[in-house]
C-alpha cells in the first residue's frame, strides 16, 4: 500500500507540487482527497520556502491522492489442526475480485486468552505493517509485527499476564517522518492496574513509554479501548483511553508523550506519558465501550467520540 501525503499540519509538512495546489484550488476530489463545501471554493495556496501556513489550510491534516488500501485480517483458532495466530491480506481488484494473501503464523500464538490487531506505518516509509498483540497460553504478553516479506517478528511485552487488551497506532513521538508507534492498553491481572504502553516498532523493540494507575476507580478496569488523535494542534498524536471503572462508571483519560516526564512508582507510575485530562460519567453499567477520534469542526484538532451500550432496564 503506497500512501502519498501531500499536506500535513505543524512541523510535518511535506514538499508540495504546484500541480497539487492547482488541483486543490479547482475544488476537485481525487482518491481520498477533500471535496469543496457546497457554495464554497478555495484559492490555490501559495508555496512558501518554509512551508504553507497550517492555520489557513482547508484540508485538515492530510491530503491523499490515489491512495490504495488493503485489508488485514487477524484471527486465532482453537481447532486441533490449527492452533496458532494467523492473518490474511485482502486486496480488492479493479474487477471487484478479492485477492487473498496468506501471512505467516505467529509463534506462541496458540490457546490465546486475548488478541488485538492494528495497522501502522512503523518506519515512516509509506508502507503499512500489520501488528497483532496477544496473551499466550502461558500468560506472556506478546506483540508481533509482519514484515513486508510476510515473515513475522515477535517481541515479549511482559511475562506477567494481562487482560482486556486494546491497541491503536499514531505518531506519538512527533517525528517528521510520521512513522507510527503502537499504543498498548490493558489491565495487569496480578495487580489490577490499568496499563498503557507505547511500542516503537523496529526502531526500538521495547516500550518507550509506560503509564499505570489504580487510583480514581482505575483498578480492575474493564471494557478497555484506546485511540489516538491530535487534540492540541501540535506535531504529535495524543492518546485517549476509555474504560469502565471499578465502580461501574465510564471514564476517559487523555495522555501525551513527554520524553522528560517521569512520575510516581509501582502501580501508579508514569514514564514519558503525561496525563492531560480525565473525564468520568456515572451512566450506569455499560455492556460495551468504544472510543475513536474524528475532526468534527474547523479547529484543526481531533475530537474524542465515545460510544457505549448501557444496561438500563
Amino acid at each position: 500500500m503506497q500512501r502519498f501525503s501531500l499536506l500535513s499540519c505543524g512541523t510535518r509538512w511535506r514538499p508540495l507540487l504546484a500541480m497539487a495546489f492547482l488541483i486543490a484550488g479547482m475544488g476537485l476530489a481525487l482518491g481520498n482527497g477533500p471535496r469543496a463545501a457546497a457554495g464554497k471554493t478555495w484559492s490555490p495556496a501559495p508555496v512558501y520556502a518554509g512551508g504553507p501556513d497550517c492555520n489557513s489550510s482547508p484540508f485538515g491534516n492530510v491530503l491523499e491522492l490515489f491512495a490504495e488500501r488493503e485489508l488485514f485480517v487477524g484471527f486465532s483458532s482453537s481447532h486441533p489442526s490449527f492452533v496458532s495466530l494467523g492473518a490474511f491480506t485482502l486486496d480488492l481488484s479493479e474487477m471487484g475480485y478479492i485477492h487473498e494473501g496468506d501471512l505467516a503464523d505467529i509463534p506462541n500464538g496458540s490457546n490465546l486468552s486475548a488478541h488485538t490487531a492494528v495497522a501502522a506505518d512503523l518506519n515512516g516509509d509509506g508502507e503499512t505493517e500489520f501488528v497483532q498483540t496477544f496473551v499466550a497460553s502461558g500468560g506472556q504478553y506478546y506483540i508481533s509485527r509482519y514484515n513486508l516479506d510476510t515473515s513475522v517478528s515477535s517481541y515479549l511485552v511482559e511475562s506477567a499476564a494481562h487482560s482486556h487488551l486494546a491497541t491503536a497506532a499514531g505518531n506519538i513521538i512527533g517525528e517528521d517522518s510520521e512513522r507510527e508507534q503502537v499504543v498498548l492498553a490493558s489491565r495487569k491481572n496480578s495487580t489490577g492496574a490499568l496499563t498503557l504502553g507505547v511500542w516503537d516498532g523496529p526502531a526500538n523493540g521495547n516500550q518507550i513509554a509506560v503509564w499505570r494507575s489504580t487510583v480514581n476507580g482505575r483498578n480492575n478496569a474493564t471494557l478497555v479501548d484506546v485511540t489516538t488523535g491530535n487534540f492540541n494542534n501540535n506535531n504529535k498524536d495524543d492518546i485517549a483511553l476509555a474504560f469502565r471503572g471499578s465502580n461501574g462508571e465510564l471514564q476517559v483519560v487523555v495522555l501525551e508523550y513527554d520524553p522528560a516526564y517521569v512520575w510516581g512508582s509501582g502501580n501508579n507510575y508514569a514514564y514519558h506519558l503525561r496525563e492531560l485530562a480525565s473525564w468520568t460519567a456515572g451512566v450506569g453499567p455499560q455492556m460495551d465501550v468504544q472510543v475513536t477520534t474524528a475532526r468534527l469542526n474547523d479547529d484543526f484538532t481531533d475530537e474524542i467520540v465515545l460510544a457505549y451500550d448501557q444496561d438500563d432496564p
